[in-house]
């Protein structure tokens, strides 16, 4: 009889002992992690600046009703959120079918040569906007 409740309390603890081998074992896995992660959450920012964010709702006051605007989607988030604008990543014949007005938005960090007979309706400090003409 002694020996059964022997051999119960010791399967009772080895179980015990391998559910808290178990947590240990992840917790020391997992804890890195973690740290990494909280770490890195408080480097993360807004996408873009505070003075680019500025410079966008300027250009959301230009651009007129029923307009697209074709931009770097890193910016057309924040663009269609200030704007309340659609957004295209390429232009393309559609857009002057579906749209009254399409804009082309460059950051100057990453300038292209604007297309041609484009006009350029602003420059900010960090952007350029431009109005495409229909196509030929």
């Amino acid at each position: 009889m002694f020996s059964k409740l022997l051999i119960y309390f010791n399967l009772y603890f080895s179980k015990i002992k391998e559910r808290l081998t178990l947590t240990l074992f992840l917790f020391l896995c997992l804890f890195p992690m973690v740290l990494q992660g909280i770490a890195a959450s408080k480097t993360i920012g807004p996408t873009v600046q505070e003075m680019e964010y500025r410079e966008l709702e300027v250009i959301g006051n230009i651009i007129e009703q029923n307009s697209v605007i074709i931009v770097d989607f890193r910016y057309g988030y924040w663009l269609e959120y200030v704007t309340r604008q659609d957004i295209a990543k390429k232009p393309s014949i559609e857009l002057w079918q579906k749209y009254e007005h399409v804009f082309l938005l460059m950051h100057k960090l990453q300038p292209r040569k604007p297309p041609q007979h484009s006009t350029k309706i602003i420059e900010t400090q960090h952007f350029m906007l431009y109005k495409l003409p229909p196509p030929p």
